[in-house]
């Protein structure tokens, strides 16, 4: 059974329950077909993504997205998905964006590296923002 998670640990920035999991179902559906998966996502502030960045990676700074793997197989993803909704407002200015997008975004990226999606490289980087933006325009995330 497939199940996605969608909790809000912040106030920052508002998104749509529903639509943030029909892209995920969505990337899943095309990226990894007929696969079991269970994916958690959790919008937090950039106090909780650099506690949790510190504690898994060693980097004591916030960041934008964190994904974890819990269980990656042939038939099956079980995976969490962190996004900082302050990194999503500081880089709306950034970009010239704005935090919903960013949110998405960041949403987006966790899925597809759950899926297999590796950004270490510069073709990887390249076939990633692909992927990132396909999904981002199928969904009307502007």
């Amino acid at each position: 059974m497939n199940r996605i998670c969608v909790r809000s640990e912040q106030k920052t920035v508002a998104i749509d329950r529903a639509l943030l999991k029909n892209i995920i179902a969505g990337i899943m559906a095309h990226e990894r077909p007929g696969i079991r998966y269970e994916v958690g996502v959790c919008l937090v502030p950039d106090r909780r993504i650099q506690n949790l960045n510190r504690r898994f990676h060693g980097r004591d700074i916030p960041t934008d997205v964190l994904a974890f793997s819990l269980g990656r197989s042939a038939d099956e993803i079980i995976a969490d998905i962190y996004v900082s909704t302050q990194t999503a407002v500081s880089q709306s200015l950034k970009f010239g964006t704005n935090p919903r997008y960013e949110t998405y975004l960041y949403c987006v990226h966790g899925v597809l590296h759950c899926v297999g999606f590796d950004d270490r490289t510069p073709a990887g980087r390249r076939a990633m923002r692909r992927a990132e933006k396909k999904y981002l325009n199928k969904f009307h995330i502007k």
